[in-house]
């Protein structure tokens, strides 16, 4: 008992940003849960419901789609097979991942930057980003990408603070799952795997024994801790290329160019959407000014970090070193999709497929700002600044990309609650767009009494219209009788 109550005094009293960003991220995770059970469910995640969660096992192995984030669909697949299907039951998956990942965001915050006030600032920068929340509970696997790469960093950190070797192998299969769970993930995950080698080598290279005398004479120095390349590559690069290669081959093999077609036709765009995308107040002049120039200055200067960090190994810090790591993956991501759009034609990230880039340009951030002892507590206040805009912008009623399913749940409880006379099923049409959530919540809430909603123009005969705003002149053209509107989606639900 006398142990108990320092260590809880030393807890609460002597560590209080560590017990405020604690209580942050639970708060977080506990929105994540929210959020996913409340939340209507979006286009694409009925769409990967009806394509691949419902279909039998041999459809997730054997096809892909740009849709088909192969080990997040699996685990979706798993827990709705489990426990049945719901809004809740099909994002499990990501919500767990959110988990995870707010889980290695407070780990790698402490390892890097200690326990004091810079502790809560990083963990709420990298936990509080609005569009990187919406992946921690909608059905997509980029969350779920994002938190087993945070995973591997983590992991590979803790190896150059203590090099226990198997440390290499769980660092090399959560990059493998990175992968599996998202394909965007691949080129910062190689970029990743790239610099721990550098790191690795420069270990083993700089290390320098300790040399004993015995009484006899007979000299004996300390064995190198650190494994040498081929035995990395066994313990690391083999993890990561294995199950990267299983997860993703065989759908992969029945895939073409054609469905890699999520991006953006210039970097220009790209890096303004990621921007956009976190500071959706921020005046457009300030966007442009943050992806062309800020964007670019932190990586140049965190690649520069990383270049500096391997030619004074010896010297360096941690700081130092997971600049190699972060700044460096950066560098060799940036290179890959500028040559992937050069020789292959693939667009550039945007939006969701280039979300790797928020928690990885925050990082790094944070990192240049704690390297400046002096500045830190100047350079925090931009930080803090960029806090109070993701808090403005906080959420819990609609995803970002999807805003237009905002009100879906509540349009299927309408139809639910106002079935049509006589034993012939009623006919839903409407805009493309809301069939697959309808469709969803037709099978979520066992309405065997509706026919399934096709995808096709909007005729005469319905029993209900599901409309988008930009398709609400199909209400007097039809001559139908409005039922419901969103006030923030302007969603219609209405009736002949």
């Amino acid at each position: 008992m006398r142990r108990i109550v320092p260590t809880f005094y030393y807890s609460c009293v002597r560590q209080p940003f560590r017990i405020a960003s604690i209580a942050l991220l639970v708060i977080i995770f506990a929105v994540n849960v929210y959020r996913a059970a409340t939340q209507s469910v979006t286009h694409d995640e009925a769409v990967t419901y009806e394509n691949f969660v419902d279909a039998p096992w041999n459809v997730v192995f054997n096809s892909y789609d740009a849709n088909h984030h192969v080990l997040h669909t699996i685990a979706c697949k798993v827990f709705v097979d489990l426990l049945g299907v719901s809004p809740f039951t099909l994002r499990l998956a990501s919500v767990l991942s959110g988990l995870l990942y707010l889980y290695v965001v407070l780990r790698i915050c402490e390892l890097l930057f200690g326990t004091g006030w810079y502790l809560w600032l990083s963990a709420a920068l990298l936990s509080l980003n609005p569009y990187l929340l919406d992946f921690q509970s909608a059905a997509r696997g980029y969350g779920m990408a994002v938190a087993f790469f945070f995973l591997a960093l983590w992991e590979m950190l803790e190896w150059l603070r203590e090099p226990v070797g198997q440390r290499l192998v769980r660092a090399g299969l959560a990059l493998g799952l990175s992968v599996g769970a998202n394909l965007v993930l691949a080129p910062p995950a190689a970029g990743l795997a790239l610099m721990f080698l550098i790191a690795v080598w420069e270990q083993r290279r700089s290390f320098e024994p300790v040399v004993t005398v015995s009484k006899k004479g007979t000299k004996k120095e300390t064995p190198n801790p650190f494994p040498a390349l081929g035995q990395a590559l066994l313990r690391f690069v083999l993890p990561f290329a294995g199950v990267a290669i299983l997860i993703v081959l065989s759908p992969l093999s029945n895939s073409s160019g054609q469905q890699f077609y999520v991006g953006a036709a210039s970097l220009r765009a790209g890096a303004e959407s990621i921007v956009r995308d976190s500071l959706e107040p921020a005046p457009g002049w300030l966007i442009t000014a943050l992806a062309l120039v800020v964007l670019p200055a932190l990586i140049a200067a965190a690649a520069a970090m990383a270049w500096r960090a391997v030619s004074r190994w010896k010297e360096s810090s941690m700081l130092d070193r997971s600049l190699l790591l972060s700044g460096g993956a950066m560098l060799m991501a940036f290179i890959a999709v500028v040559a992937a759009h050069l020789l292959l034609n693939v667009p550039y990230p945007e939006g969701r497929t280039g979300i790797y880039w928020i928690p990885l340009l925050t990082l790094a951030g944070l990192t240049l700002a704690k390297l400046q002892e002096r500045l830190t507590p100047i350079l925090a206040v931009p930080l803090a600044a960029c806090i109070g805009i993701y808090v403005m912008q906080f959420r819990v009623s609609y995803y970002a990309d999807w805003p237009y399913d905002r009100d879906d749940r509540a349009i299927a409880n309408w139809i639910r609650e106002h079935k049509p006379a006589g034993d012939k099923k009623a006919v839903i049409e409407g805009s493309w767009q809301l069939e697959p959530s309808m469709n969803f919540y037709r099978v979520s809430d066992h309405l065997d009494w509706i026919s399934e909603m096709e995808r096709a123009t909007p005729k005469p005969g319905a029993d209900f219209y599901v409309l988008l705003s930009q398709d609400a002149h199909f209400v007097n053209e039809l001559h139908l009788k409005t039922l419901f509107q969103g006030k923030q989606s302007g969603t219609i639900l209405a009736q002949p």
